[in-house]
């Protein structure tokens, strides 16, 4: 199709709050630093709003881990 889901992430830092139970997800991107996946906010975008010239984070949490989380939350 021509939509993409998007799950903002934010920052974990050191004063942050827990992790919601169902609703995010801690993962591990470039170079071993954490962020947390915010299901509670969860789109969808056309493809054509990509912009390649961006920069995007590698993600190290395995694919499974975080599709598994995802597809609990919908269904």
């Amino acid at each position: 199709g021509t939509k993409l889901i998007v799950i903002p992430t934010t920052s974990i830092k050191p004063d942050s709050k827990e992790c919601k139970q169902g609703f995010e997800l801690d993962i591990i991107v470039k170079d071993g630093e954490n962020c947390r996946l915010n299901l509670d906010d969860i789109r969808t975008i056309d493809f054509m709003r990509i912009d390649e010239r961006k920069i995007y984070q590698n993600v190290e949490t395995d694919r499974q881990t975080i599709v598994g989380f995802v597809q609990k939350f919908i269904v």
